[in-house]
């Protein structure tokens, strides 16, 4: 159905003409008006746009007139209409900003963002004080990706409604925008300030107030969501632990010093200050702060536990374990510090004892996925096939995307050449857990040659040697992969490499023996293949 047209502002100007001339005295302004809003009311915007101009025409001095005649043609989508009603209007009252405001959304409409812009900034010129004009300036200039200027308006809204926190959150998001981490958070903390009720602004504030350097007040957020029944220092730590995830570890030394500087006994910041020594090579300065921690703090064992893992680093794990021992001791009820012992102890040489170690924390956790993955880790290494995938499975039953045991059945599976496209998917779903591990890619890489897929297989194993670039296994792959695709002088050369990143000559010569398997199976299928390197 065609709309009908609003009635024009001079065919209304014409009412008054009429009186005096045998026609009915012409309606009072405020009579009409009502009728309007009647008209407005039962769904008739035409008749309720003609009736405002009406009122227009009979009081012509009056703002509100005009207003609501620009307001009724902007609802019937006529916006040319509203332009000259709505600029009536500001000049009959130039401080109201509801005419401005129409006038503006006009402009949009029309396609004029520059006038709409103009509208609100000589409204803003007109009454500085209105903070909706500043308001509405802030978002137009927005809308034109002027987002300094946006800024300004913005903020000159704020000053004039400080006590709004809807102001103080628009302000911060629009400076985050701008790349400006801290007066953002401060605005969003004003705004949480004012409105408790915005506490999900937390977590926004102490990024922004991280990526900006500013602890004070990242640590202030924290112990706003802490809460007052917080224990002593646990919006330091809580903003040490934010550091730690942005590997920001400097950062998180420095809060954790600022910690104990005021509470030296502090177990759990002196532990993550030792911990953070020790990632970053200080070992003196981590056996430093491991020595201050109080004897009787509950954080011991862990203490243990991180000069235990030190000892093993040093490769002396005959100190390990004593350490492990006692930890494991402290806490029973840690199957983590059971998987280090067992670490600790393989590495001395104990293999049956470490074995035991896992037995026993194995069926006391039959749920754990690493303890079942570690324990048939160990199986592997017996040479006991059957019991490792057993293991394996167990470990998936516990926990369906653990990345190590999928990667292992996966390998097996690709090494054996069977239910590929399954050994693909796992160790797919393994790589999205470690997306980066080069052994998972070096999987992929085989289960991608084992089906064939040469140049997808050789990406993955390119990606594995960025990450392990002397692993020889990896090396070797790559070379079967370059020489199923007749690239025989990179394949000797990926041979080579596999050769001499080899620890001893029995690693050598299972890569010897293995090259010959893969050249007689390869002349069986019709190619030619280089002759293996010495």
């Amino acid at each position: 159905m065609r709309q009908p047209r609003p009635v024009a502002l001079w065919a209304a100007l014409t009412l008054p003409a009429l009186v005096g001339c045998g026609a009915a005295p012409a309606p009072a302004a405020p009579s009409l008006r009502a009728r309007a809003l009647q008209a407005a009311q039962a769904g008739d915007g035409a008749q309720a746009a003609a009736l405002h101009d009406a009122a227009c025409a009979a009081a012509p001095e009056r703002a509100e007139h005009w207003l609501a005649a620009a307001a009724a043609h902007g609802s019937l989508g006529a916006w040319e209409a509203v332009i000259p009603r709505a600029e009536r209007a500001i000049a009959l009252a130039p401080l109201d900003p509801e005419p401005v405001a129409l006038l503006a959304r006009a402009h949009l409409h029309l396609a004029a963002p520059q006038a709409a812009r103009a509208a609100w900034e000589a409204f803003t010129g007109r009454a500085p004080a209105q903070a909706d004009g500043w308001y509405a300036l802030s978002t137009l200039l927005a809308l034109q990706d002027d987002l300094d200027g946006a800024e300004r308006a913005l903020d000159r809204g704020v000053q004039r409604t400080p006590d709004q926190a809807e102001g103080w959150q628009r302000l911060g998001a629009l400076r985050q925008r701008l790349a400006r981490p801290v007066p953002a958070a401060r605005a969003f903390e004003q705004a949480v300030r004012l409105a408790p009720a915005l506490r999900d602004l937390e977590p926004r504030i102490m990024a922004l107030a991280l990526e900006g350097g500013d602890r004070d007040l990242a640590r202030r957020s924290a112990a706003r969501t802490l809460g007052p029944k917080a224990p002593e220092g646990a919006a330091s730590l809580v903003v040490a632990l934010a550091l730690v995830r942005r590997e920001d570890l400097v950062g998180a030394a420095n809060e954790l010093e600022h910690l104990l500087r005021a509470h030296p006994a502090h177990g759990r910041a002196r532990l993550m200050l030792a911990q953070i020594m020790a990632r970053v090579g200080r070992v003196a300065d981590a056996h430093a702060q491991l020595d201050a921690l109080p004897p009787d703090a509950p954080q011991r064992a862990d203490g243990l536990r991180l000069r235990g893992r030190l000892a093993l680093a040093a490769g002396a794990p005959a100190d390990a374990h004593p350490l492990l021992a006692e930890a494991v001791r402290l806490k029973p009820d840690r199957p983590d510090l059971y998987l280090d012992y067992a670490r600790a102890l393989h590495a001395a040489g104990r293999a049956g004892d470490a074995d035991a170690v896992l037995a026993q924390a194995v069926a006391r956790w039959p749920q754990d996925a690493e303890l079942r993955f570690q324990y048939g880790m160990r199986l592997h290494d017996r040479g006991d096939a059957a019991g490792t995938l057993a293991a394996m499975e167990a470990a998936l039953q516990a926990d369906p995307r653990h990345s190590g045991a999928l990667n292992y059945i996966g390998f097996a599976w690709a090494e054996q050449g069977v239910r590929l496209p399954e050994a693909e998917a796992m160790i797919r779903l393994a790589l999205q857990g470690q997306p980066n591990d080069p052994a998972i890619l070096d999987s992929l890489g085989w289960v991608l040659f084992r089906l064939g897929r040469l140049a997808e297989a050789e990406q993955a194993l390119q990606a594995a040697l960025r990450g392990q670039p002397q692993e020889p296994e990896i090396h070797f792959h790559l070379a079967a992969v370059l020489l199923a695709a007749g690239r025989d002088a990179d394949a000797r050369d990926s041979l080579a490499a596999a050769l001499s990143h080899s620890p001893n000559a029995t690693v050598r010569r299972r890569w010897q023996s293995r090259w010959r398997q893969l050249l007689k199976s390869l002349a069986e299928a019709g190619s030619t293949a280089p002759s293996s390197p010495r």
